[in-house]
């Protein structure tokens, strides 16, 4: 058998970039992930050492000069008021405002080299779209400061997919459009947002209208409700221009291409008009990562079609893999290309295995595969799914057959309705929009509760992937003596998941924004929090639904928190009785003489509110030196201490 260097040239370069991706861009064991891959490529390039270890090469370099480049701007924030001017990036209307990216070119007036930023606009209803010119007045802040929190990192890996350098929270007041940009991105914006008018405008009910803005052009425009009810019923992957949607454009391609077949040698040009075709598809609806990938492997495909030669489709995908990372390293931490890579494994690892059909069998084979293959996709995309939404949909295998027959009917539909405004076509689109969410309806109704509320830590998330891993060697490879070796190390490895996630079983957490701070106090299932507000200004729901706290109470700031014998209290704005504590949160909103509270209080540690002032944090912070009290800013970081930190803490004892 072939090594991998010569069946399938692309794998050491995919290796390389995401070697190059993981040292550059990782944090913890992933750089010795990153190591562990290039000897697996080096082993791999045994049989042909010289053509692999090329390969390799120019993945990685490729990849760390795009690393370079594309390295979020490291910015000094504090909590001073910056007036911000910049361009609109993927703006999106949310349940309780605005959120956008914003590529700042200027900060107070003056020109710096730009930088991007995660826009939170409360209470916006007025309207901004791609490349509009903006000018904000807000503070920057750190974007990774709840990272270290169990169960807390989502945001932070969100905002890594996105290069955010910080975020600005804003009221309406502190927003304003300016005027709007005219570069290339944005006239294809302007294309997407022409389009979308003319779904609106075309007699479509607005749910209908809304689905099929989504679908095809990927611009987040579907309605809540809709989009709620498909992520419910692992559809979420129709509300973005996907590898389904790229497929779509292909095969209608190949289709209305069909008669060129005749001609054989001009014939095969038709293969160039499917990749331009599809290609402007992709630039279009804005060059997702999930559409490139697509593009990517049908490129290769049909590349191999026009140079007469056979192309892997493992190939195809370790070159669409490695090229999206070598591309942007940063696509690593996305979701829409976690998802679209493993499902495009999965189908090809499990597919045809779980099909009782062999391919010569032409009928029942593709049958039998409108369930095989949301089997398969589900399955291998299974770990980024519980890791991201919490939650694994069993009906989205049901759920994504009848949208296999439905959906495309639907697109093709709103296509007739929005281009000739046929009545019969606007009847019909609605018809099934509204089929299609009476489905997610009833599949919802069935799995409610199931194989939801789930959350991973890393090793139980390792393990889950080890597992799915073991399950697809076992299938596919070609000794049986292997084959058996894997099948019963999978169940093994799906064992280890039944054993409790180890967690600490009481611990403190300090955290807060320019809005305010909190502290949380967990024992087991049940959580006291401090907050200055009626509710937590950061929200951490995620953290208490992850440690499956039953129940949170909420207490003034005036009360005080003892864990063990460590005593925690809050110093707000309210003017109450301080008392000797062991940790003192201080609020930017503490009005006290700092030297005459750590004298009544006498702490161990101070946490300095993320809302508290530069002058005064120097000030709180020389005062708490004098007395040889550690300090902790909390808009830099959050404060977690678990039962063993705050009993060491405990034995140093006071002055």
């Amino acid at each position: 058998m072939d090594r991998l260097s010569s069946s399938l040239p692309a794998f050491p370069f995919m290796a390389g970039a995401l070697a190059a991706a993981l040292l550059l861009t990782a944090d913890g064991i992933w750089p010795v992930a990153a190591l562990a891959l290039l000897a697996l490529a080096g082993i791999f390039a045994l049989s042909n050492p010289t053509r692999a270890l090329i390969f390799c090469a120019v993945g990685a370099v490729a990849t760390s000069v795009s690393a370079l480049i594309l390295s979020p701007a490291a910015l000094s924030l504090d909590t001073r008021e910056l007036s911000i001017e910049g361009t609109v990036e993927s703006p999106a209307m949310g349940k309780r405002g605005i959120r956008a990216i914003v590529i700042a070119d200027k900060a107070d007036g003056m020109a710096r080299t730009p930088f991007r930023i995660r826009l939170s606009v409360s209470d916006h209803t007025k309207p901004i779209g791609e490349g509009d010119r903006v000018s904000i007045r807000g503070v920057l802040e750190p974007c990774d400061r709840m990272a270290d929190i169990p169960f807390m990192g989502i945001s932070s890996q969100v905002n890594k997919a996105d290069r955010i350098s910080a975020t600005m929270f804003v009221k309406p007041e502190q927003f304003e459009i300016t005027g709007h940009s005219n570069s290339l991105l944005t006239r294809v914006a302007s294309l997407r947002t022409a389009i979308a008018e003319r779904c609106y405008s075309s007699g479509l009910s607005p749910e209908a209208a809304s689905l099929l803005v989504g679908a095809c052009l990927g611009t987040g425009d579907t309605d809540m409700a809709v989009k709620e009810r498909f992520r419910a019923t692992g559809l979420a992957h129709l509300l973005c221009v996907s590898g389904f949607h790229v497929g779509i454009v292909a095969w209608l391609l190949a289709l209305a291409l069909w008669p060129a077949k005749a001609w054989s040698s001009i014939g095969r040009l038709r293969y160039v008009i499917i990749l331009f075709g599809v290609w402007l598809f992709v630039a279009v609806t804005g060059a997702q990562p999930s559409a490139i990938r697509a593009a990517t492997m049908i490129t290769a495909f049909y590349l191999g079609r026009l140079l007469q030669r056979k192309s892997s489709p493992y190939n195809s995908l370790a070159l669409a893999a490695g090229i999206m990372i070598a591309y942007n390293p940063y696509n690593l931490y996305s979701i829409g290309f976690q998802l679209s890579v493993s499902a495009i494994a999965g189908l090809l690892v499990f597919a045809d295995r779980l099909n009782m059909f062999t391919i010569n069998r032409t009928i029942p084979y593709r049958l039998v595969s409108i369930v095989t293959v949301p089997l398969a996709a589900m399955t291998a995309t299974a770990p980024a799914v519980l890791y991201w939404f919490h939650r694994l949909p069993l009906m989205s295998v049901p759920v994504n057959v009848l949208a296999t027959i439905i959906f495309p009917v639907f697109l093709l539909g709103g296509g007739i309705s929005v281009i000739f405004g046929w009545q019969w076509a606007v009847g019909l689109t609605d018809a099934l929009c509204k089929a299609i969410l009476k489905i997610c309806d009833i599949a919802i109704s069935f799995d409610d509760g199931i194989m939801s509320g789930i959350y991973m830590n890393p090793s139980t998330l390792a393990i889950l992937i080890c597992a799915i891993v073991l399950c697809g060697l076992a299938l596919n490879l070609p000794h049986k003596s292997l084959r058996y070796m894997a099948g019963i190390m999978a169940p093994a490895a799906a064992l280890l998941l039944l054993i409790p996630s180890q967690s600490a079983e009481a611990e403190l957490i300090a955290a807060g924004n320019t809005n305010g701070n909190q502290l949380i106090l967990r024992h087991g299932k049940c959580c006291h929090v401090i907050s200055s507000k009626s509710k937590m200004p950061v929200d951490m729901s995620d953290y208490i639904k992850g440690h499956a706290a039953d129940s949170l109470h909420m207490l003034s700031c005036d009360k005080s928190l003892n864990i063990g014998n460590i005593s925690v209290a809050y110093a707000g704005a309210q003017d109450s009785s301080r008392h000797e504590t062991d940790i003192l949160l201080i609020d930017g909103k503490c009005k006290d003489d700092i030297s005459a509270l750590l004298a009544t209080c006498r702490p161990h540690t101070v946490l300095i509110g993320a809302n508290t002032s530069p002058e005064r944090c120097i000030e709180i912070e020389k005062a708490c030196k004098s007395r040889e009290v550690a300090t902790r800013r909390l808009f830099d970081r959050s404060f977690r201490a678990g039962m063993s930190e705050l009993k060491a803490l405990r034995k140093t004892g006071r002055d």
